[in-house]
């Protein structure tokens, strides 16, 4: 289901001495069934951002449009469309409150007024999306590790069945380890089932290795957006807004001083590197 954001304003405390204006005239398209990472410094505006996508702020001006559904400053959100966002806050273990792992995974589905049966199979599903074992449903959410609790969280957000999961740094906080099992789930349910996630981060070289598309938000403004090659290829723009690039790219770079011919700079993973220098390795090798 896509998503378009024209001309998004948010103004906090209008018409007060304390007015913000958190975002500027946004533009954004995030494609049906697209992994897309919202990319910017703290006080940028992610937040205000996927918080109006998910309809828990009301536009000050501009539109947003959910597939057929349009959200502007005197439209709000309905539940229809709320029923298609899974929304997941930063350190959402937090938010946990049951007492059972079941029992807050069904928080969801329940409130939707589904029968218990099919409350149950959602909580057994999601489970199972999520990678927890079935043996944890009737522990306390509480005893569980770090990288577990968030996994719960993520797992009541998706018995929900949502067409499109927002997530604001689902990652932070995690070991690497964790890191790297929280962002494949989110991978893997966005390929596998088609689910469209927006991922708001701070973290390049995390972003570019599980998202297809980029927009870099900068002091309330859309400054770039588009593939991996369209957005990273404008250093100068991300420099400018104190923003790096992956560090892949930037060892590529280093490593075109010593090579001739260069290697191509629009290299953002390690797979891809891996790739190049092997087929040069090939083409050196031929007689």
């Amino acid at each position: 289901m896509e998503i378009v954001v024209r001309d998004l304003e948010v103004v906090y405390q209008s018409g007060t001495p304390w007015m913000k204006k958190a975002l500027d005239g946004v533009n954004l398209t995030v494609p049906g069934g697209s992994f897309t990472a919202i990319l910017g410094v703290t006080g940028s505006g992610k937040s205000t951002l996927i918080q109006a996508i998910a309809g828990l702020i009301r536009p000050t001006r501009g539109i947003i449009r959910i597939g057929s559904h349009l959200i502007d400053a005197n439209r709000k959100q309905t539940a229809d469309v709320r029923r298609l966002i899974g929304l997941v806050f930063q350190y959402p273990e937090h938010q946990l409150f049951a007492e059972t792992v079941a029992k807050d995974i069904a928080f969801g589905p329940t409130n939707l007024g589904l029968p218990q049966s099919e409350v149950d199979g959602r909580v057994k599903q999601a489970m199972e999306w999520v990678g927890l074992d079935s043996e944890l449903a009737d522990r306390s959410p509480f005893q569980l590790s770090g990288g577990q609790m968030r996994r719960v969280a993520i797992a009541g957000v998706l018995a929900i069945s949502p067409k499109i999961l927002i997530l604001d740094e689902p990652a932070a906080g995690l070991d690497p380890k964790g890191q790297e099992e929280i962002l494949s789930l989110l991978k893997r349910l966005n390929q596998d089932f088609g689910v469209t996630v927006i991922l708001v981060s701070h973290d390049m070289d995390q972003a570019v290795r599980y998202a297809d598309r980029f927009c870099v938000l900068a002091e309330g403004r859309s400054v770039l957006s588009g593939t991996a090659k369209a957005v990273f290829s404008r250093a100068d723009i991300l420099s400018s807004y104190h923003l790096e690039l992956p560090e892949i790219t930037r060892f590529v770079q280093l490593l075109n001083r010593k090579l001739d011919p260069p290697l191509p700079e629009d290299v953002f993973t390690l797979d891809e590197l891996e790739r190049l220098l092997e087929e040069r390795r090939k083409k050196r090798e031929l007689p």
